[in-house]
C-alpha cells in the first residue's frame, strides 16, 4: 500500500517536472524571438552589499554580445562574462533600482569587454531580480 503510493507520487511529480521543463523551454523560445537584449538578472550579495548579478534568463539577442547561448551564460555572474561592466551604468543603475525599487532608463556607450555600444537600457525590479532591457542603436 505505502509502494503503490510512493509509485502513484513519483510518477505524479514526474509529470510535472516534465510540464516545468517543456513550460522554461517555451518561454525561453518566446523571449529568444525579441530582436532587442533582455536579460533577469539576481543580484549576488557580500557583507550586504550588491558586488555583482547573476544571469536568471536571457535571451539570445543578449547572449550574442558574448559569442554564447543563453543557455552557456545561465547561471553565470554577468561581471565573469563582461568584466568591464563594474565600471559603467550597466551595473550602477540596476544596483539603484534593486534597491528603490524604481524603474530606470538611459542612454550608455559601452566600451568595454572589446564592444563599442550605443544603448538606451531600462532597468526594472520584478520580486527578486532586475529585468534589463535595451535597444543597440550603434
Amino acid at each position: 500500500r505505502v509502494e503503490q503510493e510512493i509509485k502513484t507520487r513519483t510518477c505524479e511529480l514526474e509529470e510535472a517536472q516534465g510540464s516545468l521543463v517543456a513550460a522554461n523551454a517555451y518561454l525561453q523560445h518566446i523571449i529568444n524571438l525579441f530582436k532587442e537584449p533582455l536579460q533577469v538578472l539576481e543580484p549576488v550579495f557580500e557583507n550586504g552589499e550588491i558586488i555583482d548579478f547573476r544571469f536568471k534568463l536571457t535571451n539570445a539577442a543578449y547572449a550574442a554580445y558574448a559569442n554564447s547561448t543563453p543557455e552557456q551564460i545561465q547561471g553565470k555572474r554577468v561581471g565573469e562574462v563582461f568584466p568591464g561592466y563594474f565600471q559603467t551604468s550597466s551595473f550602477s543603475r540596476p544596483i539603484e533600482t534593486f534597491t528603490t525599487g524604481k524603474p530606470d532608463t538611459w542612454e550608455i556607450h559601452y566600451d568595454q569587454d572589446g564592444l563599442d555600444l550605443y544603448n538606451m537600457m531600462s532597468a526594472t525590479k520584478l520580486g527578486d531580480t532586475v529585468i534589463l532591457h535595451f535597444t543597440d542603436f550603434t
